[in-house]
């Protein structure tokens, strides 16, 4: 018995021992729930601070690397202009007409080749300047890179495309000849074996094609240019260059002016003997075998113009080459096409007689409440290709409906030109610099007030002079008992052509004067009236002694000692005022860090 209670009094202690073992209560795993969550919380925000750190580090990072790139490719692109020395060209301005200038003896034509263009539109609006000039990469006085610069030339065949009779291309692997469309259609999925007899056909799914062009045989083309024929491709040492910004998009459209094999920049297109040959060339539409139906800046990265045919009033083109950089004296009558001349220059209205259209350039498309800034047409617009011909965008070559004063333009939400918009097979983004950009601001240098301005501002008298509230000596050079506004004020005395320009200007401007800044051509008769125009702006130094003409002499004997009309009077000090230098702000954002940066350029224009 004894032994029995002995057994179980031991069994009741072990279940005791067992029950009453230390353990978790609830209140002690809520406290270690909360602190591990704590923990983790702190681990998960030390994660996420160095994340966005990271993220942010990244972001500038990019944001550099975009900045200099970005400064490179301008820099580059402005030490290579043509025009060195920036003084406008006066109207009938002729060689040798400069006197006692050391500046322009002689009209210092080598130094002034090509253009240089600015155009600021709303002074307040930092989105809608527009950048403009000739390049030639052989200059090597602030840049010793010689390398050419690179474009299309002719378009290579694309799988699955829907093509018209009179569009050209080049097989993908180049054999040196070119195909022109003979049957309209939808290409295959898979290329062609291309024929490499003249005239023989192939089928490619719907389309047909011909072959037209043997480039090793007729080396006046632009696929030659590179010395390579067949590769779609170009090069040249000389170019126009324009940048502008779109719907938070800044572009850099460039423009080859033709080099040749042969001397004559228009290609030509003669067989050998035993052919049958086109007889003319197709950009000229005299009686070709098959008319040029293409759309023109799609197949070609060159600067040109257009030129009405000896057949078709609206059709015919005529490529730039290295003699249209000379902005030599011209006869009336003359020939020659000189790029000075805007009516010859990429994004600008081609000469209609009688038309003050002639020259002017198309930055603005829609009316009213409508017009928005497109700076110039870009690659995706200018490439477009429509169900017909009459919808491509054909300018320079068919100015059937030239886009260039087609009034019904409208942009669409994705800041693309609505009419020009939907091809799939278009050349979108090639001309694409950066995204994300807030402003585009480009300011030039005013001697007379030292520093950068817009050209045209309209800076208050409150901002100008000395600052002293008094009108002194040298401080009203124009005479008309205010303080000079500067010599790039939309109201300066050295505002000459207020014509001159996208007009006119969208709401929001403070007034109807265009704001551009062009280097000109001596001969610029635009609409044709015979009479020349003036440069919009065309400053004067007046020298050392800071006055026009002899200081305290009444030079022009009006009864006036040292007004505004004895500027570059004979045998002074006065002197033609040249463009010294340029400043281009960009603001950019990086989207993954939402980073912005401002980059700024300042660039001589004096070598």
């Amino acid at each position: 018995m004894r032994s029995q209670l002995t057994q179980f009094e031991s069994l009741t202690r072990n279940r005791q021992t067992r029950v009453s073992r230390p353990g978790f209560t609830l209140v002690e795993m809520l406290v270690s729930v909360t602190l591990v969550l704590l923990i983790m919380l702190m681990f998960g925000e030390i994660f996420g601070l160095a994340t966005g750190t990271l993220q942010t580090q990244r972001g500038i990072t990019q944001n550099d690397q975009r900045s200099r790139t970005l400064t490179i490719v301008i820099k580059g692109d402005l030490a290579k202009r043509t025009f060195r020395n920036v003084i406008p060209f006066a109207a009938n301005e002729q060689p040798g007409s400069f006197g006692n200038d050391p500046n322009m003896l002689g009209g210092d034509l080598d130094n002034r080749q090509g253009y240089f263009h600015y155009s600021e539109n709303v002074p307040d609006d930092d989105t809608d300047d527009v950048l403009q000039f000739t390049v030639r990469s052989t200059i090597t006085q602030q840049n010793d890179d010689t390398s050419p610069y690179y474009g299309r030339a002719f378009t290579p065949w694309e799988p699955g495309t829907a093509y018209q009779v009179g569009n050209f291309i080049c097989p993908t692997t180049g054999n040196g000849w070119v195909y022109v469309c003979t049957g309209a259609g939808v290409s295959a999925t898979a290329e062609p074996s291309w024929p490499t007899t003249l005239g023989t056909g192939v089928t490619d799914g719907s389309a047909t094609w011909d072959a037209y062009l043997n480039m090793p045989l007729q080396q006046n083309q632009p696929d030659s240019d590179d010395g390579i024929p067949g590769n779609c491709s170009a090069t040249s040492t000389e170019a126009e260059i324009c940048y502008f910004l779109r719907n938070g998009t800044l572009y850099r459209r460039v423009q080859l002016i033709r080099q040749p094999l042969d001397i004559e920049p228009q290609p030509t297109f003669t067989f050998p003997p035993a052919s049958t040959p086109p007889t003319a060339d197709i950009f000229n539409d005299t009686a070709a075998l098959y008319t040029y139906n293409g759309s023109f800046l799609r197949d070609f990265d060159f600067s040109a113009f257009h030129v009405p045919g000896a057949l078709t009033a609206n059709q015919g083109v005529r490529f730039h080459g290295p003699q249209s950089l000379f902005n030599h004296y011209q006869e009336p009558g003359s020939t020659t096409t000189p790029l000075g001349v805007p009516a010859y220059r990429f994004g600008f209205h081609h000469f209609v007689v009688g038309s003050t259209a002639s020259g002017q350039p198309r930055e603005f498309v829609g009316t009213g409440a409508t017009r928005r800034f497109i700076g110039r047409f870009v690659h995706e617009e200018t490439s477009f290709r429509g169900a017909t011909p009459a919808d491509n965008f054909g300018y320079p070559f068919d100015d059937t409906t030239s886009p260039m004063s087609n009034a019904a333009l409208t942009l669409n939400d994705k800041g693309i030109v609505t009419q020009y918009f939907g091809d799939p097979s278009s050349r979108r983004a090639e001309d694409i610099m950066m995204t994300n950009v807030h402003s585009f601001d480009v300011k030039i240098w005013d001697d007379f007030l030292g520093g950068f301005y817009d050209v045209g501002h309209a800076e208050d008298e409150d901002t100008i002079g000395n600052g002293n509230g008094t009108l002194d000596t040298g401080e009203d050079l124009n005479g008309n008992g205010s303080i000079d506004p500067g010599i790039y004020n939309y109201s300066s005395p050295y505002h000459f052509n207020l014509a001159f320009g996208p007009n006119p200007l969208p709401a929001g401007a403070p007034d109807p004067v265009n704001r551009v800044y062009d280097t000109w051509h001596s001969q610029m008769d635009l609409d044709g009236d015979g009479t020349l125009e003036a440069p919009p702006f065309r400053p004067v130094s007046f020298g050392a002694d800071g006055l026009p003409g002899t200081a305290g002499v009444d030079d022009d004997l009006n009864g006036t000692v040292d007004d505004f009309s004895e500027a570059l009077f004979p045998n002074t000090d006065d002197s033609f005022l040249p463009l010294r230098a340029i400043r281009i702000t960009i603001r950019f954002l990086d989207e993954g860090s939402d980073q912005m940066r401002q980059m700024t350029i300042v660039h001589s224009l004096t070598d």
